[in-house]
């Protein structure tokens, strides 16, 4: 039995830190490979951010769900842009490396609504001109059948018949609090899926962001600066900068409803294995999720539905240009056209929100802004509405301490649970610090504290893993039962190999797996519960290195 195991018959936990969120892929499948984690596995994903973006590579060669196949192509060609750090899970996902994602979201966090969401992942053809930023048009782009304010933002969201070699991929979204019952619904789920070891139970992964602690918006800061400009005070700068956030919460086509979101052939594709979607009259209600929404309109209406959301944002970009930057070139505008501005300005909301935030930042935030400010907001756009929240210490230690509890509880809830096949811990911290601005979204201030606090945490979880596991009568005495301690294995990806400056964390994680030259590990290994806490041991082991080609 999994609760009467000895210290000799535990293997080490791989554990994997990293600066950037992505660095935890190819690491992931290098477990993968070596066969120390299946495929189909669950995560439960910790985050202020759900790291669900479509990825947006520099090269549009690479915009297609059939480039996420090559683990080499994924990492260096497919997550190749600045924003990759938050476009790493929906390749997994869709490859079915990952069967389902359980974003615990910060207490701050309602990016995408809680609850358990199926939809499709997929290419869609878009031959108008209202492609997405940055991305061409009559070509195949990754697209999503989830119509989440997450996704519209983007102009990312399809229709279930647009997507072409679509698949369903699965994403739980709860408080710490809920963890139990999605965690529970997921791992039955991947096992009635046919995941990957599923003689010995469903793998899972426990990922976690410092940012789930204490979020940093590193878009703010240049902006609340610019905002200052004027001498207003800290309060009425605050007081402007929320009216901003409310004018992107509130654009029209981010509330068309939720019968809009395009899943009913969510049911049809998962059960089988064709690449594309059934045919347009074809119906089916929505899967076992909660939130999965469903539609009785036929999909011809729902195609122009969607390419209408992605038509009514590309409309809504041109005219915040016009107001942003068109305003801010021409002082001379007549009274006129300044009307027409704003006419066209409060049709981009619905009729509750036109007055406010409308009227509101149209006749009193936009006026005194600089024309620096004007140009920052027009950047960011919806980056505006990323979390933001630095926590304090106290709180901090509280959301720790939540987390472990919650995790631990896991066992409790399945006394057959095994530990995490892998762990993986993201610093998420930026390249420049400085008192007034941070460019990470964890503030480079705190990353080492809390990077120690979090896993300490994560060792005192793996060290009670089977204290709870009733010996066998008669019951010897508890302190010669003691349960066994579960080695933790890390690998700090983020700090520079000086042997190996070249390395990045795809090498470095094929390295760990099938060469003998992962430098700079730190094994811990757990102590049982009950114990003191240095009596599990702590040892550096320090590889030497070799260059070879990862292939």
């Amino acid at each position: 039995m999994k609760g009467e195991m000895r210290s000799s018959e535990v293997k080490p936990i791989p554990c994997c830190i990293v600066n950037d969120h992505s660095d935890i892929e190819p690491f992931l499948l290098a477990c993968i490979r070596a066969k120390r984690l299946s495929k189909r596995c669950v995560m439960v994903h910790f985050d202020a951010h759900p790291d669900m973006s479509v990825p947006t590579p520099v090269e549009q060669k690479y915009d297609s769900v059939l480039s996420w196949k090559d683990p080499h192509v994924l990492y260096y060609d497919v997550l190749s842009s600045e924003g990759c750090i938050g476009e790493f899970l929906l390749p997994m996902m869709y490859q079915r490396w990952l069967s389902s994602v359980i974003w615990v979201r910060s207490p701050w966090c309602d990016q995408i609504r809680d609850g358990s969401h199926e939809f499709l992942c997929g290419n869609c053809t878009v031959s108008d001109e209202h492609a997405p930023q940055g991305m061409g048009k009559g070509r195949d782009q990754c697209m999503v059948s989830m119509a989440e304010p997450y996704f519209l933002d983007e102009g990312v969201c399809a229709d279930s018949a647009e997507l072409k070699h679509a698949r369903a991929v699965h994403l739980h979204v709860c408080p710490v609090e809920d963890l139990g019952s999605a965690f529970e619904s997921c791992m039955q789920r991947a096992a009635a899926r046919g995941a990957d070891g599923a003689d010995t139970g469903v793998d899972w992964v426990l990922d976690i962001c410092l940012d789930y602690f204490s979020t940093n918006n590193p878009f703010l800061a240049p902006l609340t600066h610019a905002l200052h400009t004027d001498g207003a005070s800290a309060a009425d700068v605050l007081a402007r900068l929320e009216v901003i956030k409310q004018v992107f919460r509130c654009l029209s086509f981010r509330h068309v409803g939720p019968a809009a979101s395009a899943d009913a052939h969510v049911g049809s594709i998962a059960s089988t294995s064709s690449s594309n979607s059934s045919s347009s009259n074809s119906s089916s209600s929505s899967s076992s999720s909660s939130s999965t929404s469903s539609s009785s309109s036929s999909s011809s209406s729902k195609s122009s539905s969607a390419r209408a959301r992605r038509e009514q944002r590309a409309h809504c970009h041109m005219v915040l240009a016009d107001v942003l930057l068109g305003a801010a070139a021409s002082a001379q505008q007549s009274l006129s056209t300044q009307s027409t501005d704003k006419e066209s300005f409060l049709d981009l909301f619905p009729p509750a929100h036109r007055k406010n935030p409308g009227s509101l930042f149209f006749d009193t935030v936009l006026p005194r802004m600089s024309s620096e400010a004007r140009s920052l907001l027009h950047e960011m756009g919806s980056l505006v509405l990323l979390p933001h929240q630095h926590s304090s210490h106290q709180d901090m230690t509280k959301l720790v301490q939540d987390m472990r509890h919650q995790v631990s509880r896991l066992r409790l809830r399945n006394p057959h649970l095994t530990p995490p096949a892998a762990i993986t811990i993201a610093r998420s911290t930026g390249e420049a610090s400085t008192h007034e601005h941070d460019d990470g979204f964890t503030m480079s201030g705190i990353v080492e504290a809390l990077q120690a606090q979090v896993l300490e945490a994560v060792q005192e979880v793996l060290s009670g893993w089977y204290a709870d596991e009733p010996a066998a009568p008669p019951s010897p005495p508890r302190s010669a039962s003691a349960p066994a301690s579960i080695p933790l294995t890390v690998h700090k990806f983020y700090e520079t190999n000086q042997e190996r400056p070249e390395s990045d964390a795809f090498t470095q994680a094929y390295a760990v797996f099938l060469h003998p030259i992962a430098a700079g590990v730190v094994n811990y290994v757990a102590a049982p519960s009950g114990q003191d806490a240095g009596a599990g041991g702590l040892t550096q082991d320090r590889h030497p290195s070799k260059k070879s080609r990862v292939v």
